[in-house]
C-alpha cells in the first residue's frame, strides 16, 4: 500500500509540474455532473484525520449490491483536480486524498480477490475511473493499469483497448507496476 501511494505522490507531482506548464488556452475543461449528490467513504474525526466508513470500507463485504454501492461511493470522492486547485494543495506536497482513495481502491482490490465474482463490477469500475475527466490523473492511469492488468486474468472479460483513453493516462499507466 506504502508503494502504491507513493507512486501516486510521485506521478501526481510529474503531472502537476505538466499541467502547470500547459497553455491555459489548449486545457479542456470538463463538466462534472452535480445531479448525484457526493458521499463521503472517510469522515473526518475531531483530530482531523480521515476514517474510513463502515460496512466494506472495514472489509465487510456482504453481497454483490455492497460492493456495487461501495464502488459508486468511491468513484464520487475520488480526489478531483477541481478540488485540489479549491484546498490549493501544494504539489510538491501532494493531496491528502490521494492517500484516502488508495486505500479504497486497495479494498476493492482486496473484494476482488476474496470473491471472483465481483469482478466484473470492477472492471465497470476501473473503466468508469479511468475514463472521468475530473479526476486526478494518477488515480485514473492506476484504475487503467487495474482494468487492463485485471481484465486480463478474468475469465469474462470486457471488451479493451488502450485506445479507448486520452495519452497522458496510458503514459502513465503504462509505467506503473502490473498488478497482481
Amino acid at each position: 500500500m506504502k508503494r502504491v501511494y507513493l507512486i501516486l505522490v510521485v506521478l501526481s507531482l510529474i503531472i502537476a509540474w505538466r499541467v502547470t506548464s500547459i497553455p491555459r488556452e489548449s486545457v479542456p475543461v470538463a463538466v462534472e455532473d452535480t445531479s448525484v449528490p457526493p458521499t463521503t467513504l472517510f469522515s473526518t474525526e475531531q483530530n482531523g484525520k480521515a476514517s474510513p466508513r463502515k460496512g466494506l470500507a472495514e472489509g465487510k463485504s456482504e453481497s454483490n449490491a455492497d460492493f456495487k454501492s461501495f464502488l459508486n461511493e468511491t468513484l464520487l470522492v475520488l480526489p478531483t483536480e477541481a478540488s485540489a486547485k479549491e484546498k490549493k494543495v501544494d504539489p510538491h506536497h501532494g493531496d491528502p486524498g490521494i492517500g484516502e482513495a488508495s486505500t479504497a481502491l486497495g479494498k476493492i482490490v482486496d473484494e476482488m480477490k476474496e470473491n471472483p465474482a465481483l469482478i466484473p463490477d470492477g472492471l465497470e469500475f476501473y473503466r468508469s475511473c479511468a475514463l472521468k475527466n475530473s479526476v486526478i490523473p494518477a488515480i485514473r492511469a492506476l484504475c487503467l493499469r487495474n482494468l487492463a492488468d485485471w481484465n486480463e486474468k478474468s475469465p469474462r472479460k470486457l471488451p479493451f483497448s488502450w485506445n479507448d483513453f486520452p495519452s497522458q493516462i496510458q503514459f502513465i499507466a503504462k509505467q506503473l507496476p502490473v498488478t497482481r
